[in-house]
């Protein structure tokens, strides 16, 4: 049996994000086909009980938790923690969060404890492939040994996420610098990878117009939500994703300050909006210009939260693949989006979902929603048939085996589309 190591900053359990669920759908059904161990950083969000949790799940899984110790020893650490601490209260751009988020360092810190940690564990493991994840991942290249096939998982294009959510700001010239270079570190740090593996054709696409030029493979994430057939609305709005996810906060700002406001809702009476996701401030939850919004919090079973529900997906930045649209269409809910919510996926405008940009364009789109049944039912039912056809757990799987196997025999067997679309 074929051997892959995956080192994440994420353990793929609890499932709290789309990034989350994308890692333990794969996972759950590669480790049937393949010897998996998995490394990652013990910490907040990461924590041993999960750990223990998951080896009950996965029990031929072999997990390795990067001790917490062992990263405090490390004195930059230390340093970035207390960085961290006073910048969010001496930065110039600290009223501008989207400055100070998205040109801040998110690399993991490398050091000798580290390198050892990993040396230790490649030994054990013999790994047949090293599967890297996830940006603030990136540049763990420089620690891995050559001779062994090394796959870089890209789920969101970290250049393309600043540009985007900086597309409005004015920048210095200096900050436009910093931001130049850190689209030419992450491509020079790809290269380094003997293959790159994207979660659509658009991302793809976008990394060989920026230099990357290692064989690049499209490979979508796959959700595991429970099949339903379109069951009629039940007067509810629906958007799902974290909060410190920034694309989905500036999403959701951006539809409360800007879109619903041009929809009168005292013709939507009953109508609320339903806001699944952790760590959603209380001052979300409440009446918004008529729109009552209701904030559910991390739910254990989204299908019974999200039945009979439009998705809504306002978002106007990020990268990758929006799994929350994927989710809906295997629930059957009608879609509402914009185009980069919808972006690099294959749901067609006006019939598998409503696409509407900018707030007059998303608030219309989202009015034919409301006032149509027919309508309701007919983009629901499509969207469904684009996810049994498309993105069934099976078919993404077999899909990601393709790229393993292709990058196992060959080394650097160039990239390319699968038949997804």
């Amino acid at each position: 049996m074929k051997s892959i190591l995956i080192i994440t900053p994420f353990l793929p359990y609890p499932i709290r994000s789309g990034g989350e669920q994308a890692q333990f759908n794969m996972i759950d059904r590669l480790r049937q086909v393949y010897r998996i161990s998995i490394v990652f950083p013990l910490n907040k969000d990461n924590h041993e009980t999960d750990t223990v949790a998951l080896s009950v799940m996965w029990p031929e899984v072999a997990l390795h938790p990067f001790p917490l110790r062992d990263q405090m020893l490390h004195l930059p650490f230390l340093v970035r923690k207390g960085w961290r601490y006073l910048n969010r209260r001496l930065n110039p751009f600290r009223g501008c969060a989207a400055v100070v988020q998205v040109l801040s360092s998110t690399d993991f810190l490398l050091s000798d404890r580290y390198k050892l940690f990993l040396e230790t564990v490649i030994g054990r493991e013999s790994p047949d492939v090293i599967q890297v994840e996830f940006l603030s991942n990136l540049n763990v290249a420089e620690l891995l040994p050559a001779g062994i096939p090394k796959i870089f998982i890209h789920h969101e294009i970290g250049f393309v996420m600043t540009e985007r959510t900086l597309r409005n700001i004015a920048l210095s010239p200096r900050l436009q610098r910093r931001m130049a270079e850190r689209k030419a570190t992450e491509v020079e740090r790809l290269n380094r990878y003997d293959a790159v593996v994207t979660l659509t054709g658009t991302d793809c696409d976008l990394l060989h117009k920026a230099g990357v030029h290692k064989p690049i493979h499209v490979s979508p994430a796959a959700v595991n939500t429970v099949l339903q057939e379109y069951d009629g609305w039940n007067g509810t709005i629906l958007f799902i994703g974290g909060y410190h996810h920034r694309p989905n906060q500036e999403g959701i700002d951006w539809f409360l300050q800007r879109v619903a406001p041009l929809i009168p809702w005292s013709a939507y009476p009953q109508t609320e909006l339903r806001i699944v996701g952790m760590s959603w401030p209380q001052s979300y939850e409440g009446d918004h210009g008529g729109l009552r919004v209701r904030l559910l919090g991390y739910v254990d079973n989204l299908a019974a939260s999200a039945s009979r529900c439009i998705m809504m997906v306002p978002l106007l930045a990020g990268s990758g693949m929006r799994m929350k649209i994927l989710d809906a269409a295997a629930l059957s809910l009608p879609i509402v989006t914009t185009s980069v919510g919808a972006e690099g996926l294959c749901f067609r405008a006006g019939e598998s979902c409503l696409i509407g940009d900018g707030a007059e364009g998303f608030a219309m789109q989202l009015r034919r929603m409301l006032d149509d049944g027919r309508l309701r039912e007919t983009v629901g039912r499509k969207a469904h048939e684009v996810y049994l056809q498309h993105y069934s757990v099976e078919r993404l799987v077999a899909v990601r085996r393709r790229i393993y196997e292709s990058v196992m025999q060959q080394g650097n067997a160039p990239g390319g589309y699968p038949s997804i679309c």
